[in-house]
């Protein structure tokens, strides 16, 4: 598979950027991430509902030793589908919040908009886009970390705060957390 990325213009991804809040995932973290799913069986459905340029996707595809189903992902800019093709990713909406499956994936990989509480959002819809006994890898603000502390007592198995710096792009603070949904929901 060819891993290589077309370029996207300066200009695009820099609207981009100050539109959607966009923050790539550094390549290191998205691995760290992936690894809390590496265990998902050979028919499992994953998706990434903030694609971007597919960062959560590649890391995915190299953490699962044995041949998966393509990542299947959202992302609102078009400008991207072409990259998230060339990944072998199935784009399957635009907008992850208009996105309406139900309960079918074993695992969600995120990475959501921090801004306006659309973390907190993104993480209350991926719950409903899970099977019972799925999780959700959520990388989240430090304002969206205390919701999931509070929604999701319980359900979280990891809880990580990651270094500062990370995203040199910004200040923000970020946790990251593995959450399972119970067999019985």
């Amino acid at each position: 598979m060819n891993t290589a990325i077309p370029i996207v213009d300066a200009d695009s991804l820099r609207r981009y950027k100050k539109k959607f809040n966009f923050f790539e995932t550094p390549a290191a973290l998205a691995a760290k991430m992936a690894e809390l799913i590496d265990d998902v069986g050979r028919d499992a459905r994953i998706l990434e509902p903030s694609a971007g340029l597919g960062a959560l996707i590649r890391a995915t595809q190299a953490a699962i030793k044995y041949p998966i189903r393509p990542v299947e992902c959202c992302e609102v800019q078009a400008e991207f589908d072409r990259t998230l093709a060339q990944l072998g990713a199935v784009r399957v909406g635009g907008d992850f919040m208009l996105y309406r499956p139900g309960a079918v994936y074993d695992a969600v990989i995120m990475n959501p908009p921090y801004k306006n509480g659309l973390a907190e959002k993104h993480v209350d819809h991926a719950w409903n886009c899970i099977r019972p006994g799925g999780k959700i890898v959520a990388l989240v603000g430090e304002s969206a970390a205390e919701y999931i502390d509070e929604e999701f007592s319980g359900h979280v198995f990891v809880r990580e705060e990651i270094a500062a710096g990370t995203f040199p792009e910004t200040k923000t603070e970020t946790v990251l957390f593995l959450i399972h949904k119970p067999l019985e929901a």
